[in-house]
């Protein structure tokens, strides 16, 4: 079989335990561009397998950079690695060696959740869980795919590509909130972000965008097989409204906020719109045999963003809420030397 075809071939599939909705499956990309490469700059690499996981879900969840693949020009059949700092790896005699797979990305985002979670507070998995979920790059424009492609695109490259810098930091231009805590069947939470005037107050067309990430740890039961898992918690977007109300603000595309899914993950951008508390309303689904006060933990990020980087949202935000959000570390500012 070609290479080409690799991934039109059955044993490309995820397979457990790669599949667990619960874990956290890495693919690979390419970094470099060469001549006689199998794959181009920032697509999937031809060694990565692709989704969906167990039950139909998206997997992977994250991509990072990995080697590429060179074909021979005289004999096809013949397939070398690529020479860049993706594909140097420490041996097993402690020299330095060339290989590619993603048995060496997945230790690349182990250790993005291990450096996000020296950053939140009591070093709380799941937070850093949903933060390294929630910065991820998306290598495509979600704007111009439907549901089907989305959903194509997400079983190729997850939520995207793993980068730390911006799970762990909010920006002048980009703000996130972060939120954990705990629900049952008899209870709802409405979490609060706010919208500064400053944001709401710039014209034109696609200003700003909200981004959402919400991991929950539900029971799950192993004799159930596909339906394994006990609960999922749904998030709901909403923003100031007239008279009061918070009307649903959510994107067209399901692809990220699928029943039964562990994380709820989706953007949208917008273009008018009411400062002040806009909220994401969360409510817990279980199966029939969970007891109703069982607690089922969840983290969320929520991330506002002046799409045109030229506004200080996030001391307007601390000046307007006048100390109702603590920052749980200090803002990034990149400084040119």
């Amino acid at each position: 079989m070609s290479p080409y075809n690799i991934l039109d071939d059955d044993d490309s599939r995820i397979a457990a335990p790669a599949d667990s909705m619960l874990g956290i499956s890495v693919g690979s990309i390419i970094g470099h561009d060469y001549k006689n490469s199998l794959s181009s700059k920032n697509m999937i690499a031809p060694y990565s397998r692709q989704g969906p996981g167990f039950a139909g879900f998206r997997k992977p969840d994250l991509v990072a950079y990995g080697a590429n693949i060179l074909l021979d020009a005289d004999n096809p059949h013949n397939v070398t690695t690529s020479t860049d700092e993706y594909s140097f790896l420490i041996g097993s005699n402690g020299q330095l060696v060339l290989d590619a797979g993603t048995s060496f990305t997945a230790p690349v985002v182990a250790g993005d959740l291990a450096e996000i979670s020296r950053v939140v507070p009591e070093n709380n998995i799941l937070l850093a869980k949903a933060l390294l979920y929630h910065g991820a790059i998306p290598l495509w424009t979600e704007e111009e795919i439907d549901d089907d492609e989305a959903e194509y695109i997400g079983n190729l490259y997850g939520r995207g590509l793993s980068v730390p810098s911006i799970s762990k930091f909010s920006t002048p231009h980009r703000v996130t909130f972060v939120r954990t805590g705990e629900l049952n069947r008899k209870t709802k939470e409405h979490v609060k972000f706010f919208m500064p005037s400053v944001l709401a107050a710039v014209p034109g067309r696609n200003s700003a965008k909200v981004t959402v990430t919400c991991v929950s740890s539900p029971p799950i039961d192993r004799t159930k097989g596909t339906q394994y898992l006990g609960a999922y918690i749904m998030a709901s977007l909403h923003k100031v409204g007239k008279e009061g109300k918070m009307p649903s603000v959510n994107p067209s595309l399901k692809e990220g906020r699928k029943k039964w899914d562990t994380c709820y993950h989706f953007e949208k951008t917008f273009s008018r719109f009411d400062a002040g508390d806009w909220e994401v309303w969360l409510e817990l689904f279980t199966r029939w045999d969970v007891e109703d006060t069982l607690n089922i933990p969840y983290a969320i990020a929520i991330t506002i963003e002046d799409l045109s980087k030229s506004l200080d949202i996030y001391n307007e935000v601390l000046i307007e809420t006048k100390g109702r959000y603590q920052p749980m570390s200090t803002v990034r500012i990149p400084v040119k030397l």
